[in-house]
């Protein structure tokens, strides 16, 4: 049978039924014993001598998944701005590893997903810097609101995803003008026509 325990609190000393060799890291370990380092034994009795032997001891090491999150652009230094037209040709992003000191950083097996529908794009690993007109509304995205989410796998192999943000992409008002063919002399008269998009409060972008 196997004898699991963690000597540093919260403690923990778990002995699984003879024959059990399987354990849940999270609801019989984790869930009691939480993060860091398990001591796990193995111990054999031969049924027809009685003799016991108990394998050296070895380590199980449990860490923490990374806790992240994201910052759209400050443009004033203060408030994140999530609003962009549907031209925009440039969206930087911030990816945050809250429990790594809250620092900023861009690593190679991080990236970002922006999902509309049943649309989805990936942004490729390691950039924070997308084209939104290009990557998103040419892309099939069109215009909307996006769940935007970053996706980071750590050292130790753990992998996680921050909380969705909301991205919003208006579209352009649509222009046009009429006038008159006129002589020199004349006044002619330019009539504009403007289509602005349909923006609910509550319900978002149509």
């Amino acid at each position: 049978f196997f004898t699991i325990t963690k000597t540093t609190a919260p403690t923990l000393n778990l002995i699984l039924a003879n024959g059990d060799n399987t354990v849940d890291i999270t609801t019989e370990l984790f869930a009691v014993g939480g993060i860091g380092n398990y001591d796990v034994t193995y111990t054999y009795t031969d049924p027809i001598t009685n003799c016991q032997n108990i394998a050296p001891s070895r380590t199980l090491i449990i860490n923490p998944l990374p806790v992240l999150t994201f910052e759209f652009p400050k443009p004033d230094g203060i408030s994140e701005d999530n609003t962009y037209c549907e031209s925009a040709t440039v969206l930087t992003l911030n990816p945050i590893w809250s429990n790594a000191g809250g620092r900023p950083f861009i690593p190679s097996s991080g990236f970002f997903r922006f999902t509309k529908g049943a649309f989805v794009y990936n942004a490729p690993a390691g950039v924070n810097t997308i084209n939104p007109n290009i990557n998103l509304v040419q892309g099939g995205g069109s215009y909307g609101i996006y769940q935007v989410t970053y996706h980071y796998t750590d050292a130790n192999g753990c992998t996680n995803v921050s909380p969705a943000k909301e991205l919003r992409i208006y579209p352009l008002p649509q222009l046009s003008f009429n006038y008159t063919n006129a002589c020199f002399g004349d006044v002619t008269q330019f009539t504009p026509t403007i289509t602005l998009p349909a923006i609910d409060a509550n319900d978002g972008i149509t």
